[in-house]
């Protein structure tokens, strides 16, 4: 019968033979911890540091992460006020400039065209003299196109031409002027 010594790996077989199926439950209860408390002190040290650089890496990884998530939001967000504004004065919820913003420059570097007003320096010049208090309809520039549009038709000949007046030569839209055109023409005999 064969003898059975440790060789310090761990093993149970014969001596000079590691057990292929590793310690054995018995051993790992009784052998691990105490070869555990016997390494402690040069094992602690290493783990430590093993710990340490472990966390400072997870550290590094995760500022840079919300470095480059922030960066990434502030480049998308930047101009995203501007396009809410531009898109809700396009449907009319709020009044525009008087003047259109000026065109960013392309991105390919080149000068952009200057934009086109929406009202002739004429009709700007017709429509100073009017103020928005003036006119038959409570709050107009705050309205939209579509809010607009059927109050219209409550309106006298004189508050139609003091409405396109003031239209021409500010916002310029062209379902108001074309409604208050439509109730000044002349209706055809037998309507």
């Amino acid at each position: 019968m064969a003898e059975t010594v440790s060789d310090g790996s761990g093993g149970g077989g014969p001596a000079g033979q590691a057990d292929p199926d590793g310690p054995s439950l018995v051993e790992s209860v009784i052998y691990g911890p105490l070869g555990l408390a016997l390494e402690a002190r040069t094992l602690m040290p290493r783990l430590v540091e093993r710990g340490r650089n472990q966390v400072a890496l997870a550290k590094m990884v995760g500022t840079f992460a919300v470095q480059k998530g922030s960066e990434e939001i502030t480049n998308a967000t930047k101009a995203l006020p501007e396009r809410v504004l531009d898109l809700v004065r396009s449907v009319g919820l709020v009044p525009g400039p008087a003047s259109p913003p000026e065109s960013p420059v392309p991105p390919s570097g080149a000068a952009a065209s200057p934009p086109t007003p929406r009202v002739s320096p004429e009709a700007a010049a017709a429509a100073a003299d009017i103020a928005v208090t003036d006119l038959a309809i409570p709050g107009y520039d705050l309205l939209s196109a579509s809010q607009v549009v059927p109050r219209l038709d409550s309106l006298t000949t004189d508050e139609l031409a003091l409405v396109a007046r003031y239209e021409a030569g500010t916002r310029g839209r062209k379902t108001i002027l074309s409604k208050v055109a439509q109730l000044r023409a002349p209706s055809p005999e037998g309507s």
